[in-house]
């Protein structure tokens, strides 16, 4: 990821937090644990983009999804990055670029 990326990730990691994650759009999304595990994945390539809006509630449903199915992380990630791009190719309300998700302890 970009050093902002990495930045972000260990200031969340080292104030307590156990998961921080972070979807950059076009440059796809990266995780950190407090355990030291980290990951990511690049963004799916998609040629029909209709719109961005939606690209993150996308993301977060297909990580949260895929950890409730008790996929790891960075099966997780990838399963968000998925839902995102699909999410890109319809019309829906403008949202932000960048959505961060974090996770309670215990995951």
């Amino acid at each position: 990821g970009s050093v902002s990326c990495v930045l972000v990730r260990d200031f969340d990691v080292n104030k307590g937090v156990k998961v921080v994650g972070l979807k950059t759009g076009a440059d796809g999304a990266w995780f950190k644990t407090a355990d030291g595990e980290q990951g990511g994945g690049a963004a799916v390539k998609v040629d029909n983009v209709v719109e961005t809006g939606g690209d993150g509630d996308g993301f977060a449903g297909g990580v949260i999804s895929a950890l409730l199915e008790g996929k790891t992380l960075q099966q997780a990630v990838s399963r968000g990055n998925k839902i995102g791009s699909l999410a890109i190719q319809f019309y829906c309300r403008a949202t932000p670029p960048v959505a961060v998700f974090c996770l309670p302890a215990g995951r």
